[in-house]
């Protein structure tokens, strides 16, 4: 029997085996189960259906669970532990046995009768002792338990885990188990995905694209879907392809294009492989075998139909119709269009004809441009034709445009002006209509005004063909207006807005930017366009000193290539610099875009538009654009190509020097390079010639200009200072100054300073002249006598004095004579405009007499070497050598006088510019001064031969003198008819608005039986108006005592101006009034048409400066004999008329009464005088050259 001892460490042996067991079951199950529900929940999730891969599973699930036994339970139950090891074990649980356990258990296996174990005694001690101290402790504490509770523990969760998936799905629960158990079993996962086709396809037309849509029968379609495409190659071997599907509009979708060949396909995607192979046959689709385009525009455009290839270009709103023919019988047809409209087709016939549209109700029109296609759908169920498209260009019937291309920008006029319009309407059919909108800055609440412009066909043009074969579209119509100003009664300080408008026959309308018209007085106009003049002057002085440069320039390399050879590389680009300088000179010059010319052109067009009359300034800008031209022709084209001729040879010519590896210097000098040069530069100094001149006649008529602006301003500073002066009058008038209030004495002292300011300002304006007089003394002695009259009448009349005076009466309160002193300066002021203005008229006077003069002159020189010659005859035939000579040299003396004389002349005409007989006479002195040479050398027959050649020239200086001097009278007598004809058209229109005034009164007086207050103050302010019209005309017709026929004609208006005046001072507006205006209306309208110029006649120019019996007439003389001779017939027919309305009046009376008496005296009288001036007019001698009077005869008086 076993120790007590030893059956307490067997015991606890044996609890711990127990454990270990236990221990080493939980685990190996637990991780059997676990990789059970691990591997049936991935093969749940996954659904292997791949064998090897289920087998896998199914063996790791069995390599866990031998893993597990082997590792948790094949070592603890085949673990063996000796006594011994458990007692150490023991001790070291429990310390307070140390080493005794071990010690006791040893000695028990020990036997007693073992000599070597030592003293018996001893060892029965030791393991009573060891089994006393081990009887009070619990042995079992030494076990530790947690390991295989946690086991346990672990093993159950996975249990139940496994359990609870049981009872959850049981039947995936067992197919997992049952796959996992049997790898090689046919039990199988129940499918999630069923894929099925949406569209069956087994037909596909040639050409076309095959598309294959796939959903999921329960709405599940797996993120991958797969289709499997199989082909047969040309062997007969089978190919395949694979391809994922795409995801569009909730269906797996997969598309082939271009199919060509049959082919099966299959669909699989995720656990779904079920569907089957599905084989495709190719088919030919149908297709456009022929179509008939028929395009119908729109009505408006009146355009015929026409036919149209497969690519259409039409107006937008054009209808089309379609006749077709498609290769397969068709089950349908359809026309689509890009923008999404579809029209169906009717199909006709064996199926293949069809027709679009098939409603006629809704046709096909063409809004914009696109790209059309045929959709056919045949018999056989199949579709074509959309592959092939075709472009469609829709032609929009855009809205027109409409510019203004004059005037550019807004523009300053007067209201009489007539403003060049120029509007350029552009629309991409026809335009209809071009107008003019405008409105009134003083009507700014009126609609705007329309003036039409151009008006096109009630319907466009019918044309041959539309726009399909890319025929030209479109119109561009330019419209040129006078537009005239003067029927909208406009006034300065007034502006007009403008535009212009167009439209087309849709109908659509398009509007311009806007314009401004400007309306200010001729006078502002005026010094606007001397303000353009000055530009004008600036810029030719610019051009000039370009010109300057430029020949410098060349003359610098004339120089070079005259004195060294050739030109350097640096010389010819001075050259080129040269030759773009004068172009940049040709340009300025001579461009009618924006050169001089423009600037000239654009003074020509505002004098001739606004109708100022200023004669001297188109004269002067005439002029200058006939030089700029002449220059243009003659100079500029030569200087150009000398210059681009001199280039070429210099960069030839260095090229070739640069290649022979020599210097340009060392070669000889170019003949044809330095003659190209100096023809450049003579015509250069031609130009700058020229230049100078224009500029000089500029200058000249700058000081005119300038002393012209500032008399009038002067003068309406001075009229209105009297109209302030006339306002402070009415209140201090006829008091004392010293009973004035302060403000009036205030204003008093400041209208007194105010006219001070204007004398002073006079003071400096007579000043300039007399530096001015001093500085054109020399070069133009004309206009320096032009301006010297009208200083001299300034100073005569003082009128610098009578500002002063009146400042000094003004303060003093003297107002009266203030007011009428301030009056007589008004008139002193525009008597000196008036020289100035006219000053054309005055220097063609002086002109004509100066000319006189010279002729005069050359007469006595002609006279007087006529005398030499003959002179110079006799001594020649003188026998007598010596007496021969003395004489010679006494009458070569004497011809170096007559020379002397002569080059006076000469330079005198050459300042009055009549150049011709200035160079004749210059020609004459030359020929003086060889005889001179020749008398004095003993030369006669040499001294006859130049003293006969010096009078010839002096002989035709004279012709050419004097008909110089008669192209001078008859500008003066254009220049005095073109003045007396402006203020006859300027009285005629200020008569015939106090007609219509009186006119006006006389209705309102008539139909409300009185007049107002205000229209009886009107009626005054007609009466003043018509007085102050006949004492102009008075003023007029004393001015022109000299043409006795005219002063009738003047003197009889006048007068019945002033009964006119007298009547409207009674207030008499009716018939009586009215007849005598009109009759004074028709006396200016009669001079005025006579004063109209006639064209002249075309006369076949003979060369000798007139015709025969003219030489000495007197062209001035004749025009207005002339004028007057018209002027007596217009007067004689009117008196024939007015006889013959006295005769109806008062033929049948017995008695007349005064006012009959009175006109039938006026009437007699004025045809006696009329038969006066008449018999005055016939020549007492038949040879003066007196004009023959219209071939018309007047009408005989009674």
């Amino acid at each position: 029997m076993s120790h007590p001892l030893e059956q307490q460490i067997a015991a606890l042996r044996s609890r711990v085996r127990r454990l270990l067991t236990l221990y080493g079951l939980c685990w190996t199950l637990g991780a059997a189960v676990a990789a059970v529900i691990l591997l049936g929940a991935a093969d749940y999730a996954i659904r292997f259906e791949d064998r090897g891969i289920r087998v896998l599973a199914s063996a790791a699930v069995l390599s866990v669970l031998v893993w597990a036994a082997y590792r948790n339970l094949y070592f603890g139950l085949t673990t063996r532990m000796t006594d011994v090891e458990l007692a150490r074990r023991l001790e070291c649980r429990f310390p307070v046995l140390r080493d005794s356990l071990a010690s006791a258990v040893e000695f028990l296996r020990q036997s007693e009768e073992d000599p070597l174990a030592g003293s018996v005694a001893m060892r029965r001690a030791m393991i009573a002792k060891t089994a006393a101290e081990i009887e009070p402790l619990d042995l079992n504490e030494a076990v530790d338990r947690r390991p295989a509770v946690r086991a346990a523990m672990t093993a159950t969760a996975i249990g139940l885990l496994a359990l609870i998936l049981i009872v959850a799905n049981p039947l995936a629960s067992g197919i997992a188990i049952a796959r996992l158990a049997n790898p090689f079993g046919d039990t199988a996962w129940p499918r999630t995905t069923h894929l099925v086709l949406r569209n069956y396809v087994d037909r596909v037309a040639r050409g076309q694209t095959f598309e294959v849509e796939v959903i999921d029968a329960d709405g599940n379609l797996p993120a991958e879907v797969f289709i499997h495409y199989r082909f047969e190659n040309a062997e007969g071997k089978a190919t395949s392809e694979s391809e994922r599907m795409r995801l569009l509009g909730g269906a797996m979708v997969a598309r082939r294009d271009n199919v060509v060949r049959p082919f099966s396909y299959r669909v699989t995607g995720g656990d779904d492989h079920s569907m089957p192979w599905i084989d495709v046959e190719v088919l030919l689709p149908p297709a456009l075998e022929s179509a008939s385009i028929t395009l119908v525009p729109p009505e408006y455009t009146a355009w015929p139909k026409e036919a149209a290839k497969d690519h259409i270009r039409a107006l937008a709103g054009t209808r089309v119709t379609i006749a077709a023919r498609a290769t397969k019988p068709l089950k349908a047809a359809q026309l689509c269009l890009e923008d999404g409209r579809r029209f169906d087709g009717r199909v006709t016939g064996d199926g293949r004809y069809f027709t679009i549209p098939a409603d006629p109700r809704n046709p096909v029109g063409i809004e914009k441009s696109g790209a059309y296609w045929f959709e056919f759908t045949d018999t056989e169920g199949l579709t074509g034709g959309s592959d092939d498209r075709w472009e469609i260009r829709a032609v929009p019937d855009a809205s027109p445009t409409v510019a203004i291309e004059e005037p550019a920008a807004n523009i300053f006029v007067t209201p009489e002006a007539t403003v060049p319009l120029r509007v350029t309407a552009k629309d991409d059919l026809a335009v209809r209509g071009v107008a003019l909108e405008f409105h009134r800055s003083d009507q700014a609440d009126a609609p705007a005004s329309t003036l039409p412009l151009y008006a096109g066909p009630a319907q466009a043009a019918a044309q041959a063909q539309g726009v399909s074969d890319s025929g030209r579209l479109g119109e561009t119509r330019v419209v040129t207006y006078p537009w005239t100003l003067a029927g909208l009664k406009l006034t300065p300080g007034l502006q007009i807005t403008f535009r212009a408008s167009a439209n087309d026959y849709l109908p659509q309308t398009a509007k311009s930017d806007e314009r401004r018209l400007a309306i200010i007085t001729p006078e502002e106009l005026t010094q606007r366009l001397a303000t353009r003049q000055a530009l004008i002057l600036a810029e030719l002085a610019r051009v000039l000193q370009m010109q300057r440069e430029s020949r410098q320039q060349v003359a610098d390399l004339e120089i070079q290539v005259r004195q060294v050879g050739k030109l350097g590389q640096l010389g010819v680009d001075h050259l080129r610099g040269a030759e773009l300088n004068q172009r940049q000179v040709n340009t300025t010059l001579t461009s009618r875009s924006d050169g001089v010319p423009m600037h000239i052109a654009g003074v020509l067009a505002d004098l001739q538009n606004n109708k100022v009359d200023s004669p001297d300034i188109l004269r002067q800008m005439e002029a200058l654009l006939a030089e700029i031209d002449r220059l243009a022709q003659e100079h500029l084209p030569v200087i150009g190509h000398e210059l681009t001729a001199a280039g070429k040879i210099a960069q030839v010519e260095l090229e070739a020097a640069n290649a022979q590896g020599r210097s340009p210097e060392q070669t000889q000098a170019d003949q044809s390079l330095a003659a190209s040069l100096g023809a450049a530069g003579k015509h250069q100094d031609k130009v700058i010639e020229s230049l100078e001149k224009m500029l000089g006649e500029l200058s000249r008529w700058d000081h005119f200009r300038r002393f012209h602006r500032d008399a009038s301003q002067l003068l309406r500073d001075q009229e209105e200072l009297n109209g302030r002066t006339t306002d402070l009058g009415r209140r201090t008038l006829a008091k004392k100054l010293n009973d004035l209030p302060p403000q009036d004495l205030a204003d008093l002292k400041i209208r007194a300073r105010q006219q001070s300011e204007l004398g002073r300002r006079l003071d400096r304006l007579q000043q300039d002249m007399a530096l001015a007089v001093e500085q054109l003394q020399q070069n133009d002695p004309l206009s320096a006598e032009t301006i010297d009259d009208a200083l001299a009448r300034a100073r005569e009349l003082v009128t610098s004095g009578k500002m002063r005076t009146a400042s000094g009466e003004i303060e003093g309160n003297q107002m009266g004579q203030a007011m009428s002193r301030q009056q007589e300066i008004v008139e002193d002021l525009n008597e000196i405009l008036d020289i100035l203005a006219n000053r054309r008229e005055h220097e063609l006077g002086r002109l004509v007499k100066r000319f006189r003069e010279a002729e005069s002159a050359l007469s006595h020189l002609a006279q007087r070497q006529d005398a030499l010659k003959k002179e110079m005859e006799q001594a020649a035939v003188r026998s007598d050598e010596a007496e021969r000579r003395r004489q010679l040299e006494q009458l070569g003396r004497r011809q170096q006088q007559v020379q002397e004389e002569t080059e006076r002349i000469a330079r005198r005409l050459e300042r009055l510019m009549a150049q011709q007989p200035s160079q004749k006479t210059q020609q004459a002195a030359g020929a003086m001064q060889q005889a001179c040479q020749a008398a004095e050398q003993g030369d006669a027959k040499s001294a006859c031969q130049q003293a006969e050649t010096a009078k010839k020239s002096l002989d035709e200086a004279a012709r050419q003198l004097a008909e110089r001097r008669r192209q001078a009278e008859a500008e003066l007598a254009m220049e005095q008819l073109e003045r007396l004809q402006d203020a006859v058209k300027a009285l005629g229109d200020r008569q015939q608005r106090i007609l219509d005034e009186t006119r006006r009164l006389d209705e309102l007086q008539r139909t409300h039986g009185r007049l107002t207050r205000a229209q009886a103050i009107s009626l005054q302010d007609l009466t003043r108006e018509q007085s102050a019209v006949r004492g102009e005309t008075a003023a007029l017709a004393e001015k022109l005592t000299g043409a006795e026929v005219v002063h009738l004609a003047l003197t009889g208006a006048a007068g019945e101006m002033g009964q006119a005046a007298a009547m409207l001072d009674r207030q008499e507006t009716g018939r009586p009034t009215q007849q005598v205006q009109q009759q004074a209306q028709a006396r200016l309208g009669m001079l005025l048409e006579v004063l109209k110029p006639e064209q002249p006649e075309q006369k076949k120019d003979d060369g000798g400066g007139g015709g025969q019996g003219r030489q000495g007439g007197d062209p001035s003389r004749a025009m207005q004999a002339l004028v007057e001779l018209k002027l007596m017939k217009l007067m004689q027919v009117g008196i024939n008329r007015r006889t013959q309305d006295l005769e109806n009046l008062f033929g049948q009376a017995e008695k007349l009464d005064e006012n009959a008496l009175r006109e039938y005296e006026q009437l007699s009288a004025e045809q006696g005088r009329l038969a006066e001036l008449l018999l005055g007019l016939v020549p007492e001698d038949d040879s003066q050259d007196v004009p023959e009077p219209s071939p018309e005869t007047p009408e005989q008086s009674p």
